[in-house]
Formats: C-alpha cells, structure tokens, sequence
C-alpha cells in the first residue's frame, strides 16, 4: 500500500484545527509546528467546539504527530457532531473562502428556507455565489442511514443547491483482498457512500488531520468514477492542490484525471457509433440496390413484412437482405430439399459473406427458418446430425393470408398418402414374388422331419 493511502486512513485523532477568538477563523496547526504555533494557540486561538472556553495550547513529539491541546481537564461530548465532524467544516471552510470567486460567500450551518419561511435544512457548509447560485459541502463520519441521506439529498434538490458529500475517512478500510490487478489497493467503503455513487451524486472522502481529500474510482489506473460498487481505488489529494467548482463543489487532480479519460473514452465510443451507423448504412444501401429486392418489387409491388427483421453481426448483410435471398432462391413456390451448402451457395451468389465459425451462421439462419417453418412455408427436420429444410411450394400471397399452413398441411396429407401407396405397393409386390416362389418349389420332408422347399 501507498504510504500516502496508508497516512490518510490512519486514525490518528488528535485536535489540528482550532478558530481565531476574533473572528472565528480556521487555523490548521501543520505537523512539527507546534512550537512555532505556541503562542498565538495561548493568545489568540479557542477550540472549534461550540461553546468551549478552556484556553488552548500545543505540544508535540518526534514520535506523535504535534497537535492542540486543552490546557485543563474538559471532554466534549460526541454528539450531535464529533471532533472530526467539527475539524472537517473548520478546514471546508477555510479551504472555500480561498478559493471561491469575488463576490461569493462561504457560512457554516446557514439555514435553507422555502418561500414560506419554514427552514429546510442547514448544511454543514454553505457556498452562495454571487449570481445566487448555491453549493453545500455535507460531511459524514457517522453511520447515517441511507433514507436519512435520500430525505436530505431530496430537500436540497428541491431548494436548487448542489451537493458534495465527503466521507468521513475513519468510514473507509482497506480491503482484505489484497492488490488489485492494477497494483492499488482496493477500499472498503459503507453503504451510505454505494447509494450515493449509485445515484451518481458527488462524493469524496475527507481527512482534516492530514488536510487532504481522496477521490474513488472504480479503475486502478483511475480512468472511471466510482458508481457505488461494494469497493473502491482511492487516491489522496492535498485539499491546496485542488479547485473550487459550483457544481461539484471540490475538483480534485484525480478527478480531473479521470474527468479527461472518460472524456477520451466517450469520444472513442462515439466514433464507434460512427463507424456503426456507416457500416449500416453501407449494408442499406447494398440492399435497396440488390437485384433480389428489385424482384420483389417487380414481382409484389413491396417487399413482403415477413422478411423484415433485424440485423445481426453474423452475417454481413442488413438482415431483410439475407432473408429475401434465401426466401426468393430457396423456398418461395419450391418443393425441393435444401441443407446448408444450398444456404451458403445462395449467400455467396448474392455477396453476402459471413462470421469466420460457421456455427453462428447456422444459429442465425436455422432462427429464421424456425419463423418460416411457423409460418407454413416449410417444413425443418434433423437427418443424423444435419438440418434440412422441405418448403412447401408456398407462396408469398399464401405466407400473407394464412393459408401457408393449410397448404402446408395439404402437402403433409398428400405425401403421408404417397407414402401409404408406396408401403402398400411394396407389400403386394412383396406377396406376389412370395407367391411366384411358392409355384417354382415344392414342399419336401426328410427321414428326420426337417421341412424344406426345393425347386420342382
């Protein structure tokens, strides 16, 4: 693992933000600093904490990461909001106020109203632009519910503000997979954090102790944002490397990274499309020129609704094309028995070539003589392991009518009937030549009584 991952999911939980007594400004105390940072923390500095008055001071250590300190014993209770909580919009803030266009204002918990004054939320920081555009950054470090986010998410949606949720670090663990493919290593991220990639809403992961930021993404190379899977790559950022946007809310160096690469991918599946539609259009065009079309319309005045389906990626033709050919050379008004090297001679008279396994081809054709065995137009049986395809002589105005299946079953009657003439034949002749045989021989009986016909 990076050791750059390694320090930003660290727990590591000591106090690094405190505000300005006068103004309440954010002040980040920088690791080995605190020696420097000593008497403006004693003078000048209180805890982010709502409502703390204990004086404040630093220490630090080659072996702890320097740090804020309370100079007498006080605890704050975790609830409604955590040290990392408070530490987190402390940093947000600071971050926003330096980055945000003139004109523009940055407020923690500022109250969001409807036009009737009720309040609707208050995020934990705000951003209002001087067009009135908003954005709110909400951080999360506890175990919020899922309907809890899809609640808050709805009413800022409502209100017209855009939102940046950033995950609390502490949420996120290292998988137990070990590497991924690419090398990173994959995170484990809460289901708050899967439904908010899901819904395509943007989302970050926050640590203020080391003051930075990670992205996710479903690539190793970090070419994909993350859509909500139950794992994650995650890159860190300092927050001073990254920029302010009024619909994202923080635009990281990863995300911009990744932002380009599905750019890139997005322009490389649109020529694809291109290139889709010109090969269609290509095999369109060979159609609407084709000599077996032509004889359609000479023959039907249009081409028959029953040819008509869709294209596949088998045969290279647009697929009425196809079908027409083998309707028209093969089965329409005919009676004779075609397997597969008639299909592949007709295709190949019409230049209509095929994918290299001709198992796919088989698939392909043997589903639409599926259709028109349905349909009346010919009878589709197995001898060994081969198909053979019997039409029925059918017609196209006999396909259209609905009268291909008595047709069909008139043909069926006809050669059952054949068939009994000729068994019945066969028998006569078959009795007649017995018969013939009996006259030449006469019946003989040996001393043992052994029976046997020798000739007269």
């Amino acid at each position: 693992m990076h050791p750059r991952l390694a320090a930003f999911l660290d727990d590591e939980s000591r106090q690094v933000w405190a505000l300005r007594r006068d103004d309440g400004t954010a002040v980040y105390l920088p690791d080995g600093m605190a020696d420097e940072m000593r008497a403006l923390a004693r003078e000048h500095l209180r805890c982010p904490y709502p409502g703390c008055v204990c004086p404040i001071s630093t220490r630090g250590g080659t072996k702890r990461r320097h740090h804020f300190f309370h100079r007498t014993t006080v605890s704050h209770p975790t609830e409604p909001e955590s040290e990392a909580h408070l530490a987190a919009k402390a940093m947000l803030v600071d971050w926003a106020r330096s980055r945000v266009p003139a004109g523009a204002d940055v407020e923690e918990e500022q109250s969001l109203k409807d036009d009737d004054g009720r309040l609707i939320r208050r995020p934990d920081v705000l951003v209002t632009g001087a067009s009135g555009r908003r954005v709110a950054f909400e951080v999360e470090y506890k175990n919020w519910s899922v309907e809890g986010w899809k609640a808050k998410q709805r009413d800022l949606d409502q209100a017209g503000v855009a939102c940046l949720w950033l995950l609390g670090h502490t949420r996120v663990s290292l998988s137990r997979d070990g590497l991924g493919r690419s090398g990173e290593t994959p995170v484990r991220v809460p289901g708050l954090a899967s439904a908010i990639g899901r819904a395509n809403t943007p989302l970050l992961v926050v640590n203020p102790v080391t003051r930075q930021v990670g992205t996710l993404s479903s690539s190793g190379s970090f070419t994909r944002r993350w859509r909500g899977e139950f794992w994650a790559y995650l890159r860190v950022d300092d927050l001073d490397d990254c920029a302010f946007d009024p619909r994202l809310g923080i635009r990281t160096p990863t995300l911009d990274q990744i932002l380009a690469a599905e750019a890139i991918e997005s322009q490389k599946e649109a020529a694809t499309r291109q290139r889709q539609a010109e090969a269609r259009q290509h095999l369109e065009d060979a159609w609407q020129a084709s000599a077996v079309r032509a004889d359609l319309l000479a023959r039907h005045g249009a081409v028959p609704s029953f040819l008509e389906g869709p294209d596949t990626s088998v045969i290279r033709a647009a697929g009425v094309h196809w079908r027409a050919a083998l309707w028209v050379d093969l089965v329409e008004g005919r009676t004779a028995v075609f397997a597969w090297p008639e299909v592949e001679a007709t295709l190949r008279r019409h230049g209509l070539g095929w994918a290299r396994d001709r198992r796919f081809l088989y698939g392909t054709v043997e589903q639409y003589m599926g259709v028109l065995a349905r349909l009346g137009a010919l009878r589709w049986y197995r001898k060994g392991y081969r198909s053979h395809f019997s039409p029925t002589g059918a017609t196209v105005g006999q396909v259209i009518d609905g009268q291909a299946g008595e047709h069909r079953a008139a043909v069926i009657a006809r050669e059952q009937q054949e068939k009994a003439e000729r068994e019945a034949a066969a028998r006569e002749a078959a009795y007649a030549s017995d018969l013939e045989a009996r006259r030449r021989t006469r019946l003989v009986i040996d001393e043992g009584g052994t029976r046997r016909w020798v000739p007269k």
